[in-house]
């Protein structure tokens, strides 16, 4: 099983991140919770927002070295402001991601949740690409604005899990 596996599991204190959390304790992984808001389902919480660089570099200096996994389950749903959407289902997690990159074993796994949202992904590539040039640092807002992701719809969530 998990026994003396260290996890990481963004979004751990609700939804799909707490009983990927459950599950993993049955399985007997130690886990790190990411998530803004409190859980004690977790052998380790950390709080942080995954829209923000500043709080994403807090999160990594918490973290121990030697971890065996990471399940990245953060997410908000389409009905949140366009642009948070964008930083926090996929621009916040690809810095997360690729800075946590250093604290992980050899042979430790990454695991993305996406969706069913992202399965029309080649059919928005051009837009996909896009996001995919830009960084949490960039003006998220404006792009929202050129490509429209502002009206009703939810189609920043879309695009978010298209590009993850």
């Amino acid at each position: 099983m998990l026994n003396d596996k260290t996890i990481v599991v963004t979004g751990a204190a609700s939804g799909i991140g707490a009983e990927t959390v459950a599950h993993l304790k049955r399985c007997g992984a130690k886990v790190i919770g990411v998530d803004r808001y409190f859980t004690d389902q977790v052998d380790e919480l950390i709080v942080g927002d995954l829209s923000e660089i500043s709080s994403i570099d807090k999160i990594i200096e918490q973290m121990p070295e030697d971890i065996d996994g990471v399940a990245n389950i953060a997410g908000l749903p389409p009905t949140a402001p366009s642009s948070l959407v964008l930083k926090v289902n996929f621009l916040g997690l690809r810095y997360f991601t690729n800075n946590i990159v250093n604290k992980m074993s050899d042979g430790a796994s990454i695991v993305n949740l996406a969706s069913l949202a992202g399965f029309g992904w080649a059919d928005q590539l051009d837009q996909v690409k896009q996001l995919i040039k830009l960084n949490l640092n960039d003006d998220i807002e404006a792009f929202c604005e050129e490509h429209e992701l502002n009206e009703a719809g939810g189609r920043s969530y879309f695009l978010s899990k298209e590009a993850l």
